[in-house]
């Protein structure tokens, strides 16, 4: 690299160095955004199950009287939890690609093409990883769901 007046010259390998740091640079900052982004929608879905569970308390307890068992309470809240996380992991996998191939067709113009590799194991491992935290996140509220008794139905009014 050379410099003249004010004007910067280098070569094409030296650029195109320049540039791929300063991608792998961005790519960095997306990991990090990544992890805060999942670690949100954990505490989301967690959330929302654990309200859920208590929204239904009465309907469960009244379930109990009928002769739901204990485990299976547990296991609708569970199945419930795939049902809130399974939506969300397809939608992140799809606006996953979208971006990829954004990203790819960003580079076209700046003159420097990277080719679009869709990073399919990084994908469905998120996705899998956001169904199983959602499965992980409904532990606490599901166990508090499996201490309800059938006597609880015969007290609400």
């Amino acid at each position: 690299m050379t410099s003249r007046a004010g004007v910067r010259i280098e070569k094409k390998s030296e650029l195109h160095g320049r540039i791929l740091l300063m991608v792998d640079q961005a790519m960095g900052s997306l990991d990090v955004l990544q992890a805060l982004a999942a670690i949100v929608a954990l505490i989301a879905v967690g959330a929302a199950i654990a309200q859920a569970a208590f929204e239904r308390r009465g309907d469960v307890a009244a379930l109990r009287a009928l002769g739901l068992t204990r485990r299976q309470g547990a296991a609708m809240l569970y199945a419930e939890a795939v049902a809130t996380a399974l939506p969300g992991a397809i939608l992140g996998l799809l606006a996953g690609l979208l971006l990829g191939l954004v990203f790819a067709a960003a580079t076209r113009t700046l003159g420097i093409p990277v080719p679009f590799v869709p990073p399919w194991r990084t994908l469905f491992g998120a996705a899998l990883a956001a169904v199983f935290g959602s499965l992980a996140a409904t532990a606490l509220p599901a166990r508090r769901l499996r201490g309800v008794s059938a006597v609880e139905a015969l007290r609400r009014e």
